[in-house]
């Protein structure tokens, strides 16, 4: 629960802060639905879409700083990606292992028509 209402706060300032001057877009599937609806000009989806992975780059390279000290605690200079003691989850969501390509497509699709639902 704590997580979830974490992304949920997380997600609200972020779009609050940023709506005033880009729309709040954080999400380049978000820029793509607003250029394809002819709401967001080519050059800006451009321009939001490049900025938006650069900030992913950046926020995972802050939580890599904030976390660095508990990784190399726990593992050492050992990196593992999934498992009881996976570092990847700090950085990005993935499907658990049992989880097909098929599934995860759909969750993506499901997710982003989702988003395009409630934005409009």
């Amino acid at each position: 629960m704590q997580i979830n209402l974490g992304w949920g706060f997380t997600i609200m300032f972020c779009v609050y802060t940023c709506s005033k001057t880009s729309g709040g877009h954080l999400n380049p599937a978000i820029s793509l639905m607003f250029y394809t609806l002819g709401k967001l000009p080519l050059s800006h989806f451009f321009y939001y879409s490049i900025v938006q992975v650069l900030g992913a780059f950046v926020g995972t390279a802050f939580a890599y700083t904030v976390y660095l000290d508990q990784t190399h605690h726990v593992l050492g200079d050992l990196r593992i990606v999934a498992g009881p003691n996976g570092t990847a989850g700090l950085f990005t969501s993935m499907p658990a292992p049992h989880v097909s390509n098929t599934i995860a497509f759909w969750d993506q699709v499901i997710t982003i028509l989702l988003y395009y639902k409630y934005i409009l």
